[in-house]
């Protein structure tokens, strides 16, 4: 069962203000004030996600809680569009056929080892040696791989054996959350 964590009229604002940001920086504006909103500033985990044509083109998140939602929301929204060195910064036309996913991010909690994973409705963050790496509840079946696939590959990705998400350990993690946006076009 999907998580609710904000109305369908403040996803909306989240999501207005999204496209406030990166409208901003591609007419030459480097600071956005932040709307006089309670959502804006609650302090939440977020991860989003850049599409172009379909396909992931940037993501980024920050699972810590540490900083209001509309800050850490900007930030990530400028480093996925115009600071992600994989990419050249994102141009206006770019922007237009872009899908913009946001996932307010709860109850990041340790895998517990033998537990059965619902990989459509949780997703995955595991932390290694060469960095953390996740994946957002129902990308397996996305990418049409099975769930325990998904699991040893971030496993891997991050340095870690491949069967690390079996153990029980700190560094890998199960999370819920709220997705608002998706492929759709960039003009949010």
């Amino acid at each position: 069962m999907s998580v609710q964590l904000v109305s369908e009229q403040q996803a909306e604002r989240l999501l207005a203000f999204a496209g406030e940001v990166v409208r901003g920086v591609l007419a030459g504006r480097d600071s956005f004030r932040t709307p006089d909103d309670p959502i804006f500033a609650m302090r939440r985990p977020l991860a989003i996600r850049l599409f172009r044509a379909g396909t992931l083109r940037s993501q980024s998140a920050r699972f810590e809680a540490d900083q209001p939602l509309g800050r850490c929301l900007k930030n990530l929204l400028i480093h996925c569009a115009f600071g992600d060195p994989r990419h050249a910064p994102m141009s206006s036309a770019e922007w237009e056929q872009s899908g913009l996913e946001l996932f307010l991010i709860e109850n990041d909690s340790p895998i517990l080892a033998g537990e059965i994973l619902d990989y459509d409705e949780e997703g995955l963050r595991v932390q290694g040696p060469k960095g953390s790496f996740w994946s957002l509840p129902g990308e397996a079946r996305l990418e049409g791989i099975r769930g325990e696939e998904l699991a040893t590959r971030l496993c891997q990705q991050a340095g870690l054996a491949a069967d690390d998400w079996t153990k029980g350990l700190e560094s890998c993690r199960v999370f819920r959350g709220q997705r608002m946006g998706g492929l759709a076009r960039g003009r949010v």
